[in-house]
């Protein structure tokens, strides 16, 4: 089986890192694709906005050829002829035009306007920058702010020319590009790792089902075995009792025939209750058992369980002190599963003891709470065992030990009625030391 386990676990450890690896293989394609498309993008606006401003800067030479040609009309008009001086004033319009497009590569103002809009437009929300460079040296002219040098989390775009001359090119450059591409890929994020974690889930659900059911294969191997030794000792008792009947004719000897009758019937009613029980835990598992809420004292029905056990238990020197309010404790519960349920916890204390039992019974009160607690002086219970002691069929382990009879029902049992009253139970123990169970009752 353990064999089993481990070759299951390593199947769902390499299935689980087959399919990491198929989510970021495809995580880092997607990143990818959402680059190129994030460049592309980037560079179309940043191409729109240098072609708009570059055609509102051609108007402006435009407008300056112009009025040129207003002034070479007006001198016309006034019959100036001088050739010399309309040739002049025309190198010096184009002298001009010439000057203003090298010494005013772009309109920077104009330019990053129009950036915005562009990048408004494809929805690019983020930190920019402009750089202007020449074309010969490759020299910075112009950066809008300042950047550490070869930071590699600036996604750059390409360069785009910004005069006729061509002698000087313009590019931007965002910051934090992992950030703008991620926030690209969000849905496709989510949505892988969500579909991860529900694998990886299912997965760690299948192997903990896998483990429980190991567990509950063991305890009800457990279970068979100790039914096996409980159901084994009254049937050998009675077997036993009906061969002496007769084989050595005890039919004639009324003495011994009643003893042995007397054995069987005890023996037989053992056999019976160990069958109720395991019924009983059949029954309520099934949701059969209704419980009758009703004002239940306390105080009595401790006080008639207790002279019950005393009879009942004559092969050990059993002591049960019983402590108690002056003011009774009344309760809403089910005065027979409540009954059980003591009973269950008393007569763990006694088996789980040795020859001289002491038990204390306690009932206090403090607001809206009723407490009663049952402490013995008992083996107790290791602090690794306790919080399975109210485990079905759970008994803690003893090796191949069986001088302590049950099924490991009676915790589980008392657990299950407490709580279906809308009440609460609490182990405190210490192995060599005792045990001490504590019942709260809410108002």
């Amino acid at each position: 089986m353990k064999k089993q386990i481990r070759f299951i676990l390593l199947l769902i450890t390499l299935t689980a890192a087959c399919i990491l690896a198929s989510q970021l293989f495809w995580v880092v394609n997607s990143y990818k694709v959402n680059k190129k498309q994030l460049l592309k993008e980037v560079n179309q606006a940043l191409g729109n906005a240098v072609d708009k401003e570059t055609n509102i800067r051609y108007l402006s030479i435009v407008g300056k050829l112009y009025d040129y040609k207003t002034n070479f009309n007006a001198a016309k008009t006034f019959q100036r002829k001088d050739s010399t001086y309309i040739s002049d004033n025309l190198k010096a319009v184009l002298s001009s035009i010439f000057i203003d497009e090298q010494d005013n590569m772009v309109n920077i103002v104009v330019l990053d306007s129009l950036l915005q809009n562009e990048f408004k437009a494809r929805e690019l929300d983020s930190d920019y920058f402009v750089e202007i460079r020449s074309m010969k040296k490759d020299s910075l002219l112009y950066r809008s702010i300042s950047i550490p040098t070869n930071d590699k989390s600036i996604l750059y775009s390409r360069n785009v020319p910004t005069s006729v001359l061509k002698n000087c090119y313009v590019k931007v450059g965002f910051l934090n590009q992992n950030q703008m591409i991620l926030a690209r890929m969000g849905g496709l994020l989510v949505m892988s790792v969500v579909l991860l974690l529900i694998v990886l889930l299912s997965f760690l659900y299948m192997y903990r089902t896998i483990i429980n059911q190991k567990y509950l294969s063991e305890i009800k191997n457990d279970f068979i075995n100790n039914m096996t030794h409980e159901l084994k000792t009254p049937i050998a008792t009675v077997n036993a009792a009906i061969e002496g009947m007769q084989s050595f004719d005890v039919l004639a000897d009324k003495k011994k025939t009643s003893r042995y009758l007397s054995v069987s019937s005890r023996e037989l009613k053992r056999l019976s209750t160990l069958v109720e029980k395991v019924l009983n835990v059949a029954a309520y598992e099934k949701k059969e058992i209704f419980l009758n809420i009703e004002p239940i004292n306390l105080d009595d029905m401790i006080g008639n369980i207790i002279s019950t056990q005393s009879i009942k238990n004559a092969e050990k020197t059993v002591e049960i002190v019983f402590n108690r309010d002056t003011t009774p404790s009344i309760i809403e519960a089910d005065r027979v599963h409540m009954t059980n349920v003591i009973i269950n916890l008393i007569d763990n204390a006694i088996k789980y003891s040795e020859d001289e039992v002491k038990i204390d019974i306690t009932l206090t009160k403090s607001k809206q709470i009723t407490y009663l607690s049952i402490k013995d002086n008992g083996i107790g219970i290791s602090s690794k065992h306790q919080h399975k002691v109210f485990d079905k069929f759970y008994r803690v382990p003893t090796g191949n030990l069986h001088d302590v009879k049950g099924f490991g029902l009676g915790l589980n049992y008392v657990k299950s009625i407490i709580e279906k009253q809308n009440a609460s139970i609490e182990l405190k123990s210490s192995l060599g030391k005792g045990s001490e169970f504590i019942i709260s009752f809410k108002a």
